[in-house]
């Protein structure tokens, strides 16, 4: 009986002994399956990509820059390819610093191989420059990005290029004026055209970022004194009446400049004329 006991026992050791063996075996190759289904297999290997809201920057642009984030490996054997393991807001973050035209750059992971790219894009208004450099700024007065104003982009787009007389220094990122100047400077063009049928240079001056003068170079070879400090409106109002009042056609082929930074008071030059006074 007691043989026949201890040959019972043996047998129950070895029998709980092959179940753990195989509950072990079944937990290793579950995890096992998991690791590679998500990290070695194709799986989640990133291969499509939606970009929104893109204009002037074209989408292969932006997918270059994120294929840059997605090769190579980690820890030599983990592909970067993984959609787990793309860190999408340091890759927008890359994006962003290398487009400075896009104010914002939004990343969103799609299970399981996709990403969506949500950017926008700033509005461009106008080229401010000061000495050497020239930004481009956005509707908030901003300066976000060096360019060169020959470039083609620049001249395409009829930009109004502002120069500072001071060659004051400029850097990324400088308010350079709020969005009041820079709708009163946009206007000035727009007016000058629609009223007056006067086409002008795109280039403006200033004497400094902080004065009020702005000075306009009309395409027949006269120049326009305009200040910030008087409403648009009145000043074209100002320069109607001159117009109507005192200079005529034949004097108009000989204006040097008009000058409107007085509030109801105008002087304008003729050439080879003393400045004129005109209530």
């Amino acid at each position: 009986m007691r043989k026949i006991k201890e040959t019972k026992k043996i047998k129950s050791k070895k029998k709980f002994s092959w179940r753990g063996i195989v509950y072990w075996l079944l937990v290793v190759s579950f995890f096992g399956t998991v690791v590679y289904v998500f990290f070695f297999s194709q799986l989640l290997l990133i291969s499509v990509s939606h970009i929104q809201g893109n204009a002037d920057i074209s989408s292969q642009s932006i997918e270059a820059e994120i294929k840059k984030d997605l090769e190579g490996k980690y820890l030599s054997f983990v592909s970067k390819n993984n959609l787990l393991l793309f860190r999408n807001q340091k890759t927008a973050s890359k994006i962003a610093e290398k487009f400075k035209r896009l104010e914002t750059v939004e990343i969103k992971k799609k299970f399981p191989n996709e990403l969506l790219i949500f950017v926008e894009e700033r509005k461009s208004i106008m080229v401010f420059c000061s000495g050497e450099k020239c930004l481009i700024v956005d509707d908030q007065g901003t300066g976000y990005d060096f360019v060169d104003v020959f470039s083609e982009e620049i001249r395409n787009n009829n930009f109004i290029i502002l120069r500072d007389g001071s060659q004051k220094d400029i850097d990324l990122g400088d308010g350079l004026m709020d969005s009041e100047d820079l709708k009163y400077i946009v206007e000035i063009k727009e007016q000058l055209l629609s009223r007056f049928s006067f086409e002008v240079l795109d280039e403006f001056e200033t004497p400094s970022r902080v004065s009020p003068d702005v000075r306009v170079s009309v395409k027949d070879g006269w120049r326009i004194f305009f200040s910030r400090d008087i409403p648009l409106e009145k000043e074209l109002e100002m320069l109607e009446a001159i117009f109507s009042q005192k200079i005529g056609e034949e004097d108009r082929k000989k204006l040097e400049y008009i000058d409107l930074r007085s509030l109801n008071k105008v002087f304008y030059k003729l050439k080879s004329e003393p400045l004129i006074h005109a209530n």
